[in-house]
């Protein structure tokens, strides 16, 4: 019973679940001062916080992006070229060991390195957005070198691309990679929920990828103490977060001509590279 009880009042330890109890209070004030119309208002930004963040909302969104890239194990995946592992899971960290935190996608260099381990490629590139040493940009992505040679992580040969603001201008990089290797199948590894704007971003450049999903926010993880009530909670918000910065992307990507018909004329892709290269 104390259990179910302190499971049911944890999420009001949450600055979400404070705000939202907070807005409950002033909204019973509001009623009993007859301040009808505020506490109507109240009432509904409450019940509004619970529908979004108690309930299974998020999570059902986030989980029908990371659906279609489940795979029962890495074995099944085919040997390619070159293993490509999209950037966004780590960050510069002056006082940390390798001078970088990993943040929430860091299973994203995880299954790299075992793709890597298994053999599915020779070679890995990766991608890490990018960086300020003073002036100068770099691709935060060299700091695991350090670490890959402590540890001796079998990686193989590692190219580093240069610094890109965004997915477009990495498959742009990896295509100019392909071009100078003669590549011409790769294993794309980025988070689950991430996959679909990826892959269709580096497929409408004409680069064979093999799409290898990981970070499962939703799909397959632990459900047991997730939603409490009707009190919201910040990581329920959060895939909700997660789930409309994706679809905004995808439509953003796809208003800039990025993903869609993989069949582009190569002078309507020219002029996009040219384009992004000012």
């Amino acid at each position: 019973m104390i259990a179910e009880l302190m499971r049911l009042l944890s999420p009001l330890a949450e600055p979400l679940g404070m705000l939202w109890l907070l807005m409950c209070m002033l909204s019973i004030y509001l009623v009993l001062k007859r301040h009808l119309l505020g506490a109507l208002m109240l009432a509904i930004c409450a019940v509004a916080f619970s529908i979004i963040g108690a309930s299974a909302l998020g999570e059902n969104l986030l989980g029908s992006l990371e659906r279609p890239y489940i795979r029962s194990n890495l074995n099944d995946v085919p040997v390619c070229d070159a293993v490509i592992m999209l950037g966004g899971f780590h960050r510069t960290s002056s006082y940390d060991a390798f001078g970088f935190d990993l943040g929430n996608a860091s299973d994203r260099i995880v299954t790299a390195v075992e793709l890597m381990r298994l053999k599915k490629a020779k070679v890995l590139v990766l991608s890490g957005g990018t960086s300020m040493d003073g002036n100068t940009k770099f691709n935060p992505a060299v700091l695991l070198q350090k670490w890959f040679t402590s540890w001796n992580i079998p990686a193989g040969q590692v190219i580093y691309l240069a610094p890109c603001r965004n997915t477009w201008e990495e498959a742009l990089a990896v295509k100019e990679l392909a071009r100078q290797q003669r590549w011409s199948r790769f294993l794309l590894v980025s988070s689950a929920y991430h996959l679909r704007r990826a892959e269709a971003v580096f497929k409408s450049t004409g680069l064979d990828v093999t799409s290898v999903g990981c970070d499962y926010q939703v799909v397959g993880t632990e459900k047991g103490t997730r939603f409490s009530g009707p009190v919201p909670r910040s990581s329920s918000i959060l895939q909700l977060e997660c789930y409309l910065h994706e679809e905004l992307g995808w439509w953003l990507y796809r208003a800039n001509g990025w993903v869609g018909d993989s069949t582009s004329t190569n002078a309507t892709k020219a002029e996009k590279e040219k384009t992004v290269q000012k």
